[in-house]
C-alpha cells in the first residue's frame, strides 16, 4: 500500500544516501539449527560497514527486536536497528534494499516475493528444500550438515556473500 511505500522510503532515509541498504536479519529465533549464529552476523555486519557503497542495518521484527538489538552489540559497527514494522512495512523496507541477508525465516521469503536479492545462510536440508531461486538472484552459504547451519564459519559466509555484494555494488537499483 502507498502509506506502506512512503513509511519504508522514510524508514531507509536515515542511512546514509548514496549508498546501498543492505538488510541484516538474524531472526529465526524459535529454531536454532536454522538460525546462524548472532555473532556471524555481527562479524559480518563489521565487514559491511567497511564498505562505502553499502549501507547495512539490522532489520527487526515483531517480537524480535530485543534480540536484534542483542546481536547488533556484537558488532563493533555501530549500524541502526529498523523496525518492527508491520507485514506491509517490512516488505516495503526489503524492496527498497539491495540485499537481504538472513537466515531461512518468513522475512526471506518475503524479500523475494517482492523482488529484492538475497543471501541466506543455510543447513544442507533447508538449502535443499527452501532456499530460493530464479531472479532477482540468490546467494546462499550452506553448511555441510544437513539438519543445522550453525557451523558455516564467517569466513565461509563471507566469501560466498561477495558475488551478492559485486551483484548489489553494481546493479541498476532505479
Amino acid at each position: 500500500p502507498p502509506a506502506d511505500a512512503e513509511h519504508a522510503q522514510r524508514a531507509l532515509h536515515i542511512l546514509h544516501e548514496g549508498r546501498r541498504p543492505v538488510a541484516l536479519f538474524p531472526g529465526n529465533f524459535k529454531k536454532k539449527e536454522n538460525r546462524w549464529p548472532e555473532a556471524g552476523f555481527a562479524a559480518l555486519a563489521d565487514r559491511l560497514a567497511e564498505d562505502r557503497a553499502l549501507a547495512p542495518y539490522w532489520l527487526a521484527g515483531p517480537g524480535e527486536l530485543e534480540r536484534v538489538e542483542a546481536a547488533a552489540e556484537l558488532a563493533a559497527a555501530r549500524l541502526p536497528v529498523l523496525g518492527p514494522f508491520t507485514l506491509g512495512r517490512t516488505a516495503g523496507v526489503l524492496q527498497r534494499s539491495a540485499l537481504y541477508i538472513g537466515n531461512c525465516t518468513g522475512t526471506s521469503h518475503l524479500a523475494v516475493c517482492v523482488g529484492t536479492p538475497t543471501f541466506t545462510v543455510l543447513a544442507g536440508y533447508t538449502a535443499e528444500v527452501w532456499a530460493p531461486e530464479g531472479s532477482p538472484p540468490h546467494w546462499r552459504a550452506v553448511g555441510a550438515d544437513w539438519e543445522s547451519c550453525r557451523g558455516v564459519s564467517v569466513n565461509e559466509a563471507w566469501t560466498a556473500l561477495q558475488p551478492a555484494l559485486y551483484f548489489c555494488r553494481s546493479a541498476n537499483l532505479a
